[in-house]
């Protein structure tokens, strides 16, 4: 459903941190014995973000 990415796209590391989350997303609906589901049988919609304060300690 979600998976954390580095800004160059490579495997995360502690010198590769985590910048972003990609969320997967798919929709399921059954009306009238119809089922429709977007964006289509086996896809996913993908939208991915890059929080500034993503990785980073906060400090009290």
């Amino acid at each position: 459903m979600f998976t954390y990415t580095a800004a160059n796209g490579a495997t995360t590391t502690a010198t590769n941190p985590v910048t972003g989350v990609t969320l997967n997303l798919a929709t399921t609906r059954t009306t009238g014995g119809t089922t429709l589901r977007l964006p289509g049988s086996t896809g996913t919609y993908s939208i991915t973000v890059y929080p500034n304060n993503l990785g980073k300690v906060t400090a009290n």
